[in-house]
């Protein structure tokens, strides 16, 4: 039930951050809780374009570096190289260290 339940929270989560990024498309935040939301629905693919964008719009924000750098590893074709770049830089930005990412990045 809890499985089923989190499937929805993220469905909901997505279809409301879409639209709020189809009406204003370049507010990096919420690219980049739109791309979190698709990463829990297990939508790497919408995630990952959602994140990219979020990059470039705010270059600065470590928790869409974070994020991307997660989709890049988990997506398939696997980016080891740019999720360790992203990673990286979302903790020169201050994001918390993640030891067991770390461990599969081989950081």
């Amino acid at each position: 039930r809890a499985a089923i339940d989190d499937t929805a929270r993220a469905d909901r989560a997505s279809a409301v951050l879409a639209d709020v990024v189809r009406k204003d498309p370049s507010n990096a935040q919420a690219r980049n809780a739109a791309g979190a939301a698709f990463m829990g629905r297990g939508d790497l693919w919408t995630a990952r374009e959602h994140l990219l964008e979020a990059v470039q719009l705010s270059p600065d924000l470590a928790d869409a570096r974070y994020n991307l750098g997660q989709v890049l590893y988990h997506g398939t074709p696997r980016d080891l190289e740019g999720a360790r770049e992203h990673y990286r830089r979302a903790v020169e930005l201050g994001a918390t260290r993640d030891p067991e990412f770390e461990k599969l990045i081989g950081e």
